[in-house]
């Protein structure tokens, strides 16, 4: 599939009355570029293009409706209609604002699906492309920029999800759960039980999806909680670091504290390995082995009875008794043979009683005490630790408490951070433990353990499996969800591999003075060897990613952009705009002339068919503008004026602050 937009048309509302036609002959042009100076209205122009693709305006609330009332104006209503070409069929939608009444009524017209209906009634196969979250992908701001960054969204996820559309699979996944169900409803054979049996199901299943919730939004306020600390440790260490004298001598502690750090570990390994020991534990451990080793060697074990000893008397003429053995007799011995000790457990058997006489019966004196004596030294370690700790932080708060209140408040600000952070992860840990004996399925609803949830869910769906008579459905409906699973990992996983790769390769290109890299695409993008981006760096790794991954995908989408290199240097805007027309099928930007400088010109090298507006206001301020205008492709509304061609838009410059009305 392939959506282009081919124009949009405003009447009464805030943004100036315009319609902008993108086409170049027959096909909308490869790129538009439509300058805008600051108060024309871009960003109010932008909302309007994704209310018209969403449908979201029908949610607006009174006070969102007005607020697209121009200032002044006194209409009663406004309209903004969407012009798209969807694989050479035109579809248009109408947004109809009633200020008055407050609301936004919608039409759509189609002619493959019955020409005009009085609603946001988009085709079904386009439908699905035109989900707020999916149209933020091709609808693009600085925002979104920075979310794809940002470790506590999971912007980028997302868009790789919706763009390859994996959601289908959580929906096939569904489908075969709603169909189990239905089944046991038609199939039980007692519905009193059934119902019970079901009730109970479906109440785990809730309880689970709380919990489930209840962590994610925990794990999300633990990242942010994360980063918040690392900002706070980093102003304060700043600020710690200006008076030298004492910043000295705090590191000198700080260094003083990782080796004792590093001697409580040591401590705490040596502890373990002898509490591995039973010996060393209590005197009566050594008295019961040493006498286990006596028992042994009075029985000679384990020669005696050792496998190996079965099968060498096979090859003798008498038993050890006197007996003559003959062939019947010695497959007999031969299958018995294997009802005693290996060679493996013989082995083991040895080696035991040799760490016995060799560790419990020396004369070394220290074998005692050796516990003891680990313990006090980690002890002492320990305490030192703690020590040199409460040294590091009493010289650090005496800095701080010298400091202006705006450090203080920093430092009241980490530890209230930490302790929420402590208290989080405890609740996390409480979450995600194992199962124990406290845990019992009669009080579900007050359990938080998920481990515990999950084999509770599961034990009661065999249940009503048997209830229903649908045993054999629900094995095949856990295969084939095991299945959907493992598809959509392992293409999740290969999809952001690629995509990151990609990235990369063109990041390099790009920022090749400053290179950064993607490490990985997780539920957000995750740079390398560094945890946030400058302005300029955020806007160029969205762009590469958002262009790569509409690239990559068989159908094609629009990218319309708003100020697309206000933040970005002129070499980096060079590089930008000759990757765009490779990866954008329709690229269409609004830009003030500050960006024209590397990124509009070296625009109009690279594009096949590109298409320059200039848009303004009709206001005192811009009377001398109007003067000034060319003689052909301008096009006079009742409050702004467009005009197309390259040679306006490169020489537009206006010095007026024009407000946004």
């Amino acid at each position: 599939m392939k959506i282009e937009i081919i124009s949009w048309e405003c009447q009464g509302l805030r943004c100036p009355d315009m319609k902008i036609d993108l086409m170049s002959g027959e096909n909308p042009a490869h790129v538009a570029l439509i300058q805008m100076p600051n108060g024309t209205a871009k960003t109010t122009t932008l909302n309007l293009i994704r209310a018209a693709l969403t449908g979201e305006a029908t949610k607006w609330n009174k006070e969102d409706v007005k607020s697209y009332r121009r200032n002044g104006d006194t209409h009663s209503q406004g309209s903004f209609i969407l012009n798209l070409k969807v694989d050479n069929e035109l579809l248009t939608f109408e947004l109809m604002f009633k200020f008055e009444e407050g609301m936004v009524n919608y039409s759509t017209s189609f002619h493959l699906s019955g020409g005009m209906t009085y609603y946001w009634n988009p085709p079904i196969n386009i439908k699905r492309f035109l989900e707020s979250r999916f149209v933020r992908l091709f609808i693009f701001d600085g925002e979104l920029a920075q979310e794809l960054l940002d470790s506590n969204k999971s912007e980028a996820s997302q868009a790789i999800d919706s763009l390859f559309q994996l959601y289908l699979l959580d929906e096939l996944h569904n489908n075969a759960e709603n169909h189990w169900d239905r089944e046991t409803f038609y199939k039980a054979k007692c519905q009193r039980g059934y119902t019970r049996q079901k009730n109970l199901v479906d109440g785990l299943k809730r309880r689970i999806e709380t919990i489930e919730e209840i962590t994610n939004l925990k794990r999300i306020k633990h990242s942010k909680l994360e980063k918040e600390i690392e900002d706070l440790n980093s102003k304060i260490e700043y600020y710690l670091s200006q008076d030298q004298n004492l910043d000295e001598k705090l590191k000198e502690k700080e260094k003083d504290l990782i080796r004792a750090e590093e001697r409580v570990i040591r401590d705490v390994n040596e502890l373990m390995d002898k509490i591995r020991k039973p010996q060393l534990l209590h005197p009566k451990f050594i008295n019961l082995l040493i006498e286990l080793k006596d028992k042994f060697d009075k029985a000679e074990l384990p020669e005696k009875a050792s496998r190996q000893f079965f099968i060498d008397l096979c090859h003798e003429k008498e038993c050890i008794c006197g007996r003559e053995l003959n062939d019947e007799i010695r497959e007999i011995i031969r299958q018995r043979a294997d009802l005693y000790l290996s060679d493996n457990t013989a082995a083991f058997l040895n080696s035991l009683k040799e760490d016995i006489r060799r560790d419990l019966l020396s004369t070394d004196n220290e074998i005692e005490n050796s516990l003891k004596h680990s313990v006090n030294n980690l002890q002492d370690t320990n305490e030192y630790r703690e020590l040199l700790k409460n040294e590091r932080d009493y010289l650090k708060q005496e800095i701080i408490d010298q400091g202006s209140d705006e450090v203080k408040k920093w430092q009241e600000q980490l530890d209230e951070n930490k302790n929420i952070k402590n208290k989080l992860e405890l609740e996390l840990e409480a979450i995600e433990r194992e199962p124990n004996h406290h845990d019992n399925p009669k009080f579900y609803e007050k359990t938080n353990c998920l481990k515990a949830l999950y084999k509770w869910r599961e034990d009661e769906e065999i249940k009503l499996a048997e209830i229903s008579n649908t045993i054999e459905m629900r094995k095949k409906k856990e295969v084939l969800q095991k299945i959907i699973e493992l598809t959509k990992q392992k293409a999740n996983n290969n999809l952001r591999e690629s995509i990151r790769d990609k990235c990369n390769v063109r990041l390099s290109n790009i920022l090749h003075r400053d290179p950064i890299s993607i490490s990985e695409i997780n539920h957000s993008i995750t740079l390398q060897g560094q945890k946030a981006a400058s302005i300029g760096q955020t806007l160029s790794v969205g762009y590469i990613f958002l262009t790569t991954l509409l690239s990559e995908g068989q159908n094609k989408f629009p990218l319309l952009v708003d100020s697309p290199a206000n933040s970005i240097d002129v070499t980096v805007r060079r590089e930008i705009a000759q990757l765009i027309p490779k990866l954008c099928q329709q690229f269409i930007a609004f830009t003030i002339s500050s960006e024209r400088e590397g990124f509009t010109d070296t625009l109009d090298k690279h594009s096949e068919k590109i298409k320059f507006l200039t848009v303004f206001r009709k206001t005192q301020g811009t009377e001398k503008l109007e003067k000034t205008l060319p003689s052909e492709g301008v096009t006079h509304t009742q409050n702004c004026v467009i005009v197309q061609g390259k040679d306006y838009f490169d020489n537009f410059d206006t010095q007026y602050d024009l407000k946004e009305q």
